[in-house]
């Protein structure tokens, strides 16, 4: 399966105190993928739109491979 991801830091959100800045959130690597996952859901609120810092990042996926697979991919090279 072949997919791409697009990474797009934008400079201006509705309300960037609204966003979760993902420097603060932590997972516990003991833990199983589907636990780390649902971890970093509930801290981040909407894993397509954070900030990190002072940057306000949007994650974007096309192609064959779902959000869900993708998501999953990433966390488990962490």
């Amino acid at each position: 399966m072949s997919y791409s991801s697009h990474l797009q830091i934008v400079k201006t959100a509705s309300d960037k105190t609204e966003l979760v800045d993902i420097n603060n959130c932590l997972i516990d690597t003991t833990k199983p993928l589907n636990e780390r996952r649902r971890g970093f859901t509930q801290q981040v609120r909407n894993p397509n739109l954070f900030i990190i810092g002072d940057l306000v990042v949007r994650i974007e996926y096309t192609g064959k491979r779902s959000f869900s697979d993708a998501f999953l991919s990433a966390l488990k090279s962490s």
